[in-house]
């Protein structure tokens, strides 16, 4: 019995499943007898997923990221980045941006301070934020925006989330209509 383990690498650019992991086996023993086996399992990594916008009843939207789902990669050093993809969107800077990380093994959820808006906003229609802390965690990041009175109810308001690792981005859109 033997253990692989996936580099780093090679999930840094998937969303998904990642299929035909070849592996393959081969014993020779008489000097004349050869006996071989191949598997093909796949693999399932998840860097992001941008939830839909959610209506509060105060008129605010609130959206979720959730970033390394089921904490399978280390995910220090990955770059989060939300960008506003609707002129109708604007973040709700009074509210701090929250940020969990979870320990899927425990279920533990330990808050991570926030930083100050000023910190992570690249203009007024994207922030960005890199994980710092080392380990196998799942991390969710959640944060409030408002829209503009015109773009309520009339076309989806894209909201897209991406995270790199790696030199590779991934990309994940929620929408609100």
């Amino acid at each position: 019995r033997y253990r692989a383990k996936i580099k780093d690498s090679a999930l840094a650019g998937t969303n998904g499943i990642i299929e035909k992991i070849g592996n393959t086996v081969s014993v020779d023993f008489n000097g004349n007898h050869h006996v071989s086996d191949t598997v093909s399992p796949s693999y399932h990594q998840q860097w992001v997923d941008k939830s839909s916008g959610i209506l509060q009843e105060d008129g605010r939207v609130k959206w979720t990221i959730r970033v390394n789902e089921g904490g399978k990669q280390n995910a220090m050093g990955v770059k989060v980045a939300d960008t506003l993809g609707s002129d109708y969107l604007s973040y709700d800077t009074a509210a701090k941006l929250e940020i969990v990380q979870i320990n899927t093994a425990t279920g533990e959820r330990t808050a991570i301070p926030s930083p100050a808006w000023t910190e992570i906003l690249n203009g007024e229609k994207s922030w960005e934020y890199t994980i710092q802390e080392d380990g196998n965690y799942e991390y969710e990041f959640t944060y409030y925006t408002f829209v503009d009175g015109a773009g309520a109810g009339t076309t989806a308001q894209d909201n897209i989330a991406t995270t790199t690792k790696d030199g590779h981005t991934v990309n994940d859109t929620g929408s609100y209509t």
